[in-house]
């Protein structure tokens, strides 16, 4: 590989390896803090799995209300919040024309709020993506992977990372948010929160 290679190469394994995960637990664990009904669940779906060191990928699908929470994270806070696209060739998109050499952006963080494609898309409701929810059939309004041929082949080990990560601490610990903290959106190259979200740690 030249140093060109190699430098790319890394700097998509610190942003899009690394990053984005860690980003997207950050929203997860804002989330439950903030709904106690989904931590209990999650608690519970937890506590009544043996536990694993470390979680094996096969038994990380036992964990469908966990799974649910983390798809429903991802759908509000997309840790990528827009994707980048270039035109091949002209075309025409939403009745415009679209030139060739066009960079055409993908606003994830939009069309996952967007109220043709979610119910209440605003609330926290990781049931979307419960079995016959209306996250399941939608696949070109849930992107936070992206979608197409160039879909980010990392999805699946993303998602595998989270659910070890919740799996594991969850079992042990719940976080809470420190009182009279704003929470704003800070947009660069991943979606993140502007401040640090400031929380304290619970032994259950």
């Amino acid at each position: 590989m030249s140093e060109r290679e190699l430098i790319d190469e890394i700097m998509t394994l610190v942003v899009a390896g690394h990053e984005t995960t860690a980003t997207g637990l950050n929203w997860t664990w804002y989330l439950l803090s903030q709904h106690p009904d989904a931590e209990a669940r999650l608690h519970a779906e937890v506590d009544a799995m043996p536990e694993h060191h470390p979680l094996e990928l096969a038994a990380s699908g036992q964990l469908p209300f966990t799974r649910a929470v983390v798809d429903e994270a991802l759908r509000l806070y997309p840790p990528v919040w827009a994707f980048a696209r270039r035109t091949l060739e002209a075309d025409t998109l939403g009745g415009f024309g679209v030139p060739a050499g066009t960079d055409v952006l993908l606003p994830t963080y939009v069309i996952h709020r967007h109220p043709r494609y979610w119910h209440e898309p605003e609330a926290f409701r990781p049931a979307r993506f419960a079995p016959g929810g209306e996250g399941q059939g939608a696949s070109f309004a849930y992107i936070p992977f992206g979608a197409g041929p160039r879909r980010c082949m990392g999805d699946g080990f993303a998602i595998y990372e989270m659910l070890a990560h919740l799996s594991r601490f969850a079992r042990r610990f719940r976080l809470r948010m420190v009182a009279d903290q704003p929470v704003a959106l800070e947009a660069r190259v991943n979606l993140r929160p502007a401040q640090p979200l400031l929380m304290t740690l619970e032994r259950r």
